[in-house]
């Protein structure tokens, strides 16, 4: 269906797996069969929009129903019942933050979980657009020097880099989140994950944000709801969203002076 472009993009694939690039170069034909034939079952990303890792590893149910290598029953799951669902599935991309963050996405294709998947793909992604709390990539540049000297302000390629190494190395990408400020503010994770930050960075979407852990040291006295109550415009606009009201602070309440 056509939630299989969301799933399997062969630039993608190319550019977050350097050994395939380097055995298959441009053959886009011979990927594709890597993909069916190895990559699936590997539980290798073939898509910013789906990691069957990450997504097993973030829902319990669907882990104890597929097995922790079940990669392709979770393609399967998430193509046909999982975006329906509103479940994660993307270390950098959640639905209900672009939408929010996004108002022309959200007036002109809300109807459609898919389109918006898709836009992002298309579009987002290469515009800089901001789509979780954990990864912005005009941030992602700005802090780390050494990319944005390398990139400038080519959004695609930060985001590639930051999937196949600058997760694994801890970088800062937002302001939201720190992995080594994350471990560093929680001793018990710190114990448990060592210098893992994929694993630190699961722990924060999967728990840390509703324990409501502390996982960066931008504001450590920040509190949405008081936030939330000195801004009645947010709370006519966001409600009870209280991550809607978090990502505002971070992306404009910071720049505007609000407290």
């Amino acid at each position: 269906g056509r939630a299989a472009s969301l799933i399997y993009d062969p630039k993608h694939y190319l550019a977050t797996n350097p050994d395939l690039s380097e055995a298959f170069g441009t053959d886009l034909d011979a990927l594709f069969l890597h993909w069916v034939n190895n990559g699936m079952d590997e539980g290798r990303q073939g898509s910013a929009a789906f990691d069957a890792k990450l997504y097993l590893s973030l829902n319990d149910d669907l882990k104890a129903a597929f097995g922790a290598t079940g990669y392709k029953q979770a393609m399967d799951h998430f193509g046909s019942k999982g975006i329906e669902e509103n479940r994660r599935s993307s270390y950098i991309f959640e639905y209900d933050t672009y939408l929010t963050g996004n108002t022309d996405v959200k007036d002109a294709y809300s109807s459609s979980r898919v389109d918006v998947y898709s836009h992002w793909l298309k579009n987002g992604i290469s515009e800089g657009r901001k789509a979780t709390a954990g990864f912005d990539p005009k941030h992602y540049l700005e802090v780390n020097s050494d990319l944005g000297t390398a990139f400038g302000t080519d959004y695609s390629k930060a985001t590639e880099h930051y999937l196949r190494q600058g997760l694994n190395e801890g970088r800062t990408a937002s302001r939201q989140y720190s992995s080594q400020e994350y471990l560093d503010e929680n001793a018990d994770l710190s114990g448990a994950f060592g210098s893992d930050h994929r694993q630190t960075l699961e722990h924060w979407l999967k728990f840390g944000k509703d324990e409501g852990r502390q996982a960066t040291r931008v504001d450590p006295n920040f509190d949405v709801s008081v936030y939330k109550f000195m801004n009645p415009d947010l709370d006519a606009a966001f409600g009870n969203d209280t991550t809607a009201i978090e990502n505002h602070y971070y992306d404009y309440g910071i720049k505007e002076g609000r407290s």
